[in-house]
């Protein structure tokens, strides 16, 4: 399984709080400062209209226009209102209207307020009032800006929000990592974990615990049907071990007598079957006794060992003619755990050995990677062995399991009438 594309819980809850607290940030500033200007456009209407109403009551009454100023001007009618405004302004309205232009660091609001007919004794006209503000100035006032502020208002705002996530993170992650610590824990020996109970309060949400219990019950079954199998295997491979031992003796016995040349064909194969009974009982008690399976490595002529292997097991040949091909430098010595490795190529070499009936097999050592490839017919494959992908049964099994323990990782393909083997041991 690829987990270098993977992420901790702890990355991916932090890279995503800060995200959020950054958008909540700026969407809060945002705000602020929006509400700021709508504030400030609500006061100036109001003053706007506050002036508006107090000329029109200086109007009813013949009292003249107050005099300008810089910050506040009043105009009646069209005619009078200077060519700037009037470019902005819709003088075909009939209703009161506010509009704003902007100029030389200076803002204006602007009133377009229709005066009352008996205000002006029957005469329609419009009045103007017009606030203005200089930009610079309201700068140079003493205190924080609006930016200012929103910046201030929006770090509290993020600051309070990242303190409230990294205490749901506390909460989610303490759950999570317990949870980690006891799995880690009863991964490591087989006989801890039925009594290491596991620990429900203090995984504090539903889901975790439910996903703990079914870990719980799913390990404690996988270690008992273990416990079995191991079980099963060693007394099977002690109860064989007796009537191998009668027949070893038995041939033993034979082979002192002066026998015919069928007999002694019939008791070569019985001694070879023998063998082969007493190698594989070995093989499956030295994978399933329990203890570690790591072995210090050591230095392994592999050419040597091939040979070795050929030869003990040249016995169990479909072909005893098929040519078989060590592409190895004799002198070829490397270090690894010995014991697994001689296992696996044994039950790599057995294989090819006992399915090879025409063709070749070539063991041969390319990119640190032990190669092991021969012909084969479909016909003469076993279909119901364990491995029917393949048709080779127990043998490969045994050398899967060996690698497994090994952390080594073993590939096996078949094409065009050949079949290959590929044990990366480095």
């Amino acid at each position: 399984m690829n987990l270098l594309s993977t992420t901790t819980l702890q990355q991916y809850l932090r890279d995503r709080l800060i995200i959020l607290g950054i958008l909540i940030a700026l969407i809060y500033g945002y705000a602020m400062s929006s509400l700021y200007s709508w504030g400030l456009d609500d006061a100036a209407e109001f003053y706007l209209y506050q002036d508006a109403e107090t000329v029109e009551a200086l109007i009813s009454q013949g009292l003249p226009l107050p005099a300008n100023t810089l910050n506040k001007k009043f105009f009646i009618g069209v005619g009078s209102l200077p060519e700037k405004y009037r470019r902005t302004i819709n003088t075909s309205i009939i209703q009161p209207v506010i509009s704003h232009i902007e100029s030389d660091n200076l803002f204006d609001y602007i009133l377009s307020y229709p005066l009352k007919e008996s205000t002006l004794q029957n005469k329609k006209t419009i009045l103007f009032v017009i606030h203005t503000f200089d930009l610079e100035e309201d700068e140079s006032v003493p205190g924080l800006s609006t930016l200012e502020t929103t910046l201030i208002v929006s770090a509290i705002a993020l600051a309070f929000i990242l303190l409230t996530a990294s205490l749901i993170y506390r909460s989610i992650s303490r759950a999570v990592n317990t949870l980690y610590r006891w799995g880690n824990t009863i991964g490591k020996s087989n006989s801890t974990v039925k009594t290491n109970n596991l620990p429900i309060d203090t995984l504090r949400f539903s889901e975790l615990q439910s996903v703990g219990k079914i870990l719980y019950g799913a390990i404690n079954k996988i270690i008992s049907s273990t416990e079995r199998e191991k079980l099963f295997v060693r007394c099977l491979s002690h109860e064989l071990r007796t009537p191998m031992a009668v027949t070893s003796a038995a041939l033993d016995i034979l082979d002192k007598k002066e026998l015919n040349y069928d007999i002694q064909k019939k008791t070569k194969k019985i001694r070879d079957a023998n063998r082969k009974m007493i190698s594989i009982s070995d093989t499956l008690l030295s994978i399933w006794q329990e203890k570690d399976h790591n072995h210090y490595p050591e230095e392994v002529n592999i050419f040597d060992l091939a040979n070795e292997v050929i030869q003990d097991n040249q016995y169990i040949a479909a072909n005893p003619n098929v040519s078989i091909i060590i592409n190895i430098t004799p002198s070829f010595v490397i270090e690894l755990a010995k014991q697994p490795f001689s296992i696996i190529l044994t039950n790599l070499v057995k294989n090819a050995l006992q399915y090879t009936h025409a063709g070749f097999i070539r063991i041969e050592i390319e990119d640190g990677k032990l190669v092991v490839t021969n012909s084969y017919s479909m016909n003469s494959v076993n279909k119901h062995t364990a491995r029917s992908e393949y048709g080779f049964g127990l043998g490969l099994f045994i050398a899967e399991t060996v690698a497994d323990q090994q952390s080594w990782l073993l590939n096996c393909s078949q094409k065009d009438g050949g079949f290959r083997s590929e044990l990366v041991f480095c």
